[in-house]
């Protein structure tokens, strides 16, 4: 069995039967040959998240205790580079700072809330806890 996607490049093999529900369109050509052609929404998506981001080379004066750790660092991951190190670094320091803005945020929520409305909430928990460890059996 033959496919041919819209660049034009011919596919076989019956492996590619299902790429209609991988959001491809199939359209049919002339003696039994199909052209797919993809959704352009997902395509981009996943063309732009293979790229590399774009870095800014900064340059940041540290104490010298600082710089011997994050060589430390690097040697004990055995990382490319101390900015690959300081970058990790900072990713986990960001994630952190989301991880405690959502926390707050759902405190402050529950804090809000009324009497009545965390006696609904709680059914509410228990109707979903109940409905998990049914589906779980």
């Amino acid at each position: 069995m033959a496919f041919r996607h819209a660049s034009g490049r011919n596919v076989t093999g019956e492996r590619h039967l299902n790429l209609e529900g991988a959001g491809w369109q199939v359209c049919q050509l002339g003696s039994g040959v199909q052209q797919f052609s993809s959704i352009i929404g997902r395509n981009m998506a996943r063309t732009i998240s293979k790229r590399r981001p774009v870095k800014a080379k900064k340059s940041y004066t540290l104490s010298a205790e600082s710089v011997a750790y994050l060589e430390g660092l690097r040697k004990q991951r055995r990382a490319a580079s101390t900015s690959s190190v300081l970058e990790d670094i900072l990713q986990h320091v960001r994630q952190a700072s989301r991880k405690m803005a959502l926390e707050q945020a759902v405190t402050d929520y529950y804090s809000s809330l009324g009497d009545d409305e965390l006696d609904e909430q709680a059914k509410w928990a228990d109707f979903a806890w109940a409905e998990f460890s049914h589906a779980s059996e």
